[in-house]
């Protein structure tokens, strides 16, 4: 029987972010015995209420909020969920780290959260490693009693990975990369296949800036030492989102960061217009036969 899902807020709603992942970094014991200590203290308890008061003041404004996570101890993230719930009868998305057991995943679906968030890759984790873990989340989470469909909704945190935004069934993500990319100088290019701008694939980073070093020292990333293919479409793709070179000085991707967040972010909308619309299976063989299957 195929999971019939409750009316949920679509994607391109405002998502609100606790901050726990730069408390944790701020906070996090020197020592494996004194690691999570802080996170079991009155100051950290402090902040769960004042995270829960912001929320309540501000519900109006807000379609998700995350979890008070605790990074790598799902113990605790479990605790403060059920804390902001029971306590102040919020619903925070629950958020699940890299590498957790998968009897946490099944624990949050069997309780009735119908979307969760995982953690992207990172904090010393290979990718290799990462996408060992999420093909079983996501086989899990996609069984083939459901057609390989999603059971739940999941949230990719810091998602900044191309190929795993199109490798797992995400209903939503979050990332600083293009942000980061444009303060760099630098914009996203789809790359041209047969005529047409594609999107199942990673784009290029093509640096602009006229005031990258890139653009000083000869480097073919920059556009001005790329080849003649490259730039004409970078050009066509410029056109095509309506935005300028301002190679002459006025407002555009060479001039401007702000004008390069903009493309950035256009790359993204098109991208969201090109690719099927979720729910797709899940395609990954890996961990298919046998472990979670029924």
């Amino acid at each position: 029987m195929k999971r019939v899902f409750r009316k949920i807020k679509p994607p391109g709603m405002f998502f609100f972010d606790s901050g726990a992942f730069g408390l944790f970094a701020r906070k996090e014991g020197k020592t494996k015995e004194n690691r999570f200590d802080y996170f079991k203290t009155k100051a950290f308890k402090k902040y769960v209420d004042k995270y829960a008061q912001f929320i309540l003041e501000h519900e109006s404004g807000i379609d998700y909020y995350a979890n008070v996570d605790v990074l790598d101890n799902p113990e605790l993230s479990w605790k403060v969920l059920k804390y902001l719930e029971n306590k102040y009868g919020l619903n925070p998305v629950p958020v699940i780290h890299p590498m957790t057991d998968i009897k946490w995943v099944q624990k949050h679906v069997e309780a009735g959260y119908e979307f969760i968030g995982i953690g992207g890759g990172g904090r010393g984790r290979s990718k290799a490693d990462y996408k060992i873990w999420a093909d079983g989340v996501f086989t899990y989470l996609c069984p083939k009693s459901n057609d390989y469909l999603p059971i739940v909704r999941v949230h990719g945190f810091a998602m900044t990975s191309f190929d795993l935004m199109l490798r797992y069934p995400f209903w939503s993500v979050d990332s600083t990369s293009w942000v980061q990319s444009a303060a760099w100088g630098g914009i996203y290019v789809p790359h041209k296949r047969k005529g047409k701008f594609v999107f199942t694939e990673a784009p290029y980073v093509l640096m602009v800036s006229s005031d990258s070093p890139t653009a000083k020292n000869g480097d073919a990333s920059h556009y001005l030492k790329c080849s003649k293919m490259e730039q004409a479409i970078m050009l066509e793709w410029l056109k095509e989102m309506n935005v300028p070179l301002g190679d002459d000085g006025t407002w555009g991707v060479v001039s401007e960061h702000n004008a390069r967040k903009v493309i950035n972010l256009r790359f993204f909308e098109r991208m969201m217009n090109e690719i099927p619309p979720w729910p797709q299976p899940y395609q990954s063989q890996t961990l298919r036969k046998g472990l979670f299957d029924d």
